[in-house]
């Protein structure tokens, strides 16, 4: 399976944060994947600064998550 990630630093830290929101939402590392890695691939050609595109991505990805869940609360 070819990776989308850059090398093998780059997919660890990804994979860290897909771990770590399954366990802050409660919800399944094989169901937030695939969320995370669409929101990756839209937001990468985007990003100049790419040292906090792990963070934007994981934040989209979650933000997606609770509304998806109807769980979405406004601050």
């Amino acid at each position: 399976m070819v990776s989308i990630f850059a090398d093998s630093d780059e997919e660890l830290l990804h994979n860290g944060l897909i771990a770590a929101l399954a366990e802050e939402i409660s919800r399944p590392i094989v169901e937030i994947r695939p969320i995370y890695e669409n929101v990756y691939r839209e937001l990468k050609p985007l990003a100049r600064i790419t040292d906090f595109l792990p963070l934007l991505v994981a934040r989209r990805t979650r933000d997606t998550l609770k509304l998806a869940s109807g769980r979405f609360e406004r601050t």
